[in-house]
């Protein structure tokens, strides 16, 4: 196996470049990209969805945009699930709460109700960049320019996993997905109608988290439990709080409709984001009581290799083409 890494440079946090820039082995290539999420996410996208280029060079992409990403996603439902309702409670209803970029983690629940897990709500939690929470809310599919903000992997303009969600807004009918994708490249907008609007709101619901909401919730998460969440699972926390009406302190239910438990799904390990982190819980915190796993010291402590650098301005499906051309791939498959 062939395996291709891209990252958008100066949006991931240092852990997380080092990740990538400490590999050394032969079979794994390091790229950065000059820009965001979706501008990295849509060469790698066009390549998958070629059927003559993929098939030729074996590929598959290892982000949402594969089909089996979604599908092992669907596990953290019903062992969540189990889990919340315990066994005298199966077949009671859910909520989740879910930290929300490209809409992977998302569509994983939607699919997982529609296997019938007993999900009543789909609760979106976006930062700033919120055209998901503004599709849901008011049916405004509108890409708009990307905020930096301090849950960085939930930066994303255009989620490409919505079009699962169009698919049934439709009725099963991909070529008006496809008719409704090319509408939103041509204009980058795209409105839903007050009745598609309401049809694609059925169980869900989404909240906009700005930064300074996010920090509060990983204080609180600490003060009042020691449980120390990442940047995204705080977003997601937030959303539980203001939607689900949650103590904000107790994280306990104050509204006396909410009859069924909340489930927030978490994302990853605090150390991923030192900035972050500084911001919430201080610097003392994070020089003097923060508890680097073994694996993300030795990251740290790992020699880097020079990586090359996709600019703006250039033709980066092209370049990714070439790429992967550049050596004879026979008895690989390649993975982005």
């Amino acid at each position: 196996m062939k395996i291709y890494v891209f990252y958008p440079i100066g949006q991931v946090s240092r852990l997380q470049e080092r990740q990538m820039t400490t590999v050394k082995d032969p079979s794994v290539v390091v790229h950065s990209f000059e820009g965001g999420g979706d501008d990295m996410d849509a060469p790698i996208k066009t390549l998958v969805t070629d059927p003559v280029f993929a098939k030729k060079h074996g590929i598959c992409s290892l982000n949402s945009v594969n089909w089996g990403r979604v599908c092992v996603q669907t596990v953290h439902y019903f062992w969540c699930y189990l889990r919340a309702v315990g066994p005298q409670g199966v077949g009671q209803q859910c909520d989740f709460a879910i930290p929300t970029g490209a809409m992977g983690n998302v569509a994983a629940g939607m699919f997982s109700r529609r296997m019938g897990l007993p999900i009543r709500t789909l609760l979106i939690g976006t930062n700033a960049n919120d055209i998901a929470h503004r599709t849901i809310s008011n049916g405004e599919f509108h890409k708009k320019d990307m905020h930096k903000t301090l849950s960085e992997a939930i930066n994303i303009q255009v989620p490409y996993n919505f079009e699962r969600f169009f698919y049934y807004l439709a009725g099963e009918d991909s070529s008006q997905v496809c008719s409704w994708m090319h509408a939103m490249e041509e204009k980058q907008e795209l409105t839903f109608s007050p009745e598609l609007r309401a049809k694609l709101a059925q169980g869900l619901a989404s909240q906009a988290i700005l930064d300074d909401t996010m920090l509060d919730a990983m204080r609180g998460a600490m003060a009042h439990h020691r449980y120390l969440v990442d940047p995204h699972t705080a977003v997601a926390i937030a959303a539980a709080q203001q939607w689900f009406r949650l103590d904000k302190e107790q994280l306990t239910f104050t509204a006396a409709t909410q009859t069924a438990p909340v489930v927030v799904l978490s994302t990853a390990h605090a150390a991923k984001f030192e900035e972050a982190v500084r911001a919430g819980l201080g610097d003392h915190f994070w020089d003097k009581e923060m508890e680097l796993p073994a694996s993300a010291q030795a990251v740290m402590a790992a020699g880097e290799t020079p990586i090359d650098c996709f600019q703006k301005g250039e033709d980066w499906t092209a370049k990714l083409r070439e790429l992967i051309e550049k050596k004879p791939l026979a008895g690989f498959r390649s993975a982005l």
